[in-house]
This record gives C-alpha cells, sequence and structure tokens, in this order.
C-alpha cells in the first residue's frame, strides 16, 4: 500500500510540481516503508532491538529532513519543470510562505522567471527583516544579502 501511495504521490508531483505538503507526505510514507521492513525483519529474527534501531531511523531520517533544505529543492524543481514545459505555471506565492532558502533558490532563476515577483519577494524579505532582526540569522538571508538582492 506504502509504494502505491508513493507512486501516487510521484505522479501529483511530476503533474502538479513539488510542494511542502508533498514533501513532508513522501518523508512519512518513506518513513513507514522503513519501519514494515524492521518489522518484517524482526519476524525472522526475533532478538532484534526494534525499538533502539526505529528510534535511530526515525532520527537520521528527521535529521535529513531538516537539514537538506527542502525549500530550496522544491522550488529548484519547480522551476527547472516550468522552464522546461512540464509546469504550466511557476507558483510564486509559496515563495511567501517558504524559507529563506526557497528564496536564495528562486533569485538564481532571476533571469528567466517573473523579475518583478521575485523583486516584490525580496522587497517583503526586506521589510520583514525590518521589522525582526533575528531573521538576518540564517545563512540564506546572509546570501539574499550578499548577492545585493535586500538591502539591509
Amino acid at each position: 500500500l506504502a509504494g502505491t501511495a508513493m507512486a501516487k504521490m510521484f505522479l501529483y508531483i511530476r503533474a502538479y510540481g513539488m510542494t511542502q505538503l508533498r514533501i513532508y507526505t513522501t518523508w512519512f510514507m518513506l518513513l513507514l516503508v522503513m519501519g514494515f521492513v524492521l518489522i518484517i525483519i524482526r519476524q525472522f529474527k526475533i532478538q532484534l532491538p526494534v525499538c533502539k534501531i526505529g528510534f535511530i531511523l526515525f532520527t537520521a531520517m528527521f535529521g535529513l529532513l531538516c537539514f537538506s533544505r527542502p525549500d530550496a529543492w522544491m522550488t529548484e524543481y519547480n522551476a527547472k519543470m516550468y522552464l522546461s514545459g512540464q509546469l504550466e505555471e511557476f507558483d510564486y506565492n509559496h515563495l511567501h510562505s517558504l524559507s529563506d532558502d526557497a528564496l536564495v533558490t528562486a533569485m538564481s532563476y532571476k533571469d528567466v522567471l517573473d523579475t518583478s515577483r521575485i523583486e516584490s519577494e525580496l522587497m517583503d524579505f526586506d521589510s520583514k527583516c525590518r521589522e525582526d532582526f533575528y531573521r538576518y540569522l540564517n545563512l540564506s538571508a546572509w546570501q539574499i544579502m550578499a548577492s545585493g538582492g535586500a538591502s539591509k
């Protein structure tokens, strides 16, 4: 069942692009598959410490999800699929709700995407940073400022 659900999810991603919900759902389905495989192995090897291995597996998968910059590669995937003609439109509205990683990635496609929409997101980023100093304290914000995308 998990394989069928993942196949459907990949069809949705190919047809409509990647979103945060699709990434998190796919991550959870992969975690479930790994858990089921662990339970199947436990049926044949009784002494297997399932809880300990499951905890390590979850921690590794969660770390992978947290440190893989999913917003950046989601934006990059959608931009590439839009430019190749496989997606009808690039969803500029999602840039507003994502982390700064997505904006940095969108800036690298500034020449081929709608520049005015990206500039408006950069101005919104700049105003948010003026309101909240701690918004500047991440690598992506520094990349935006170093590229001249937003003024401090």
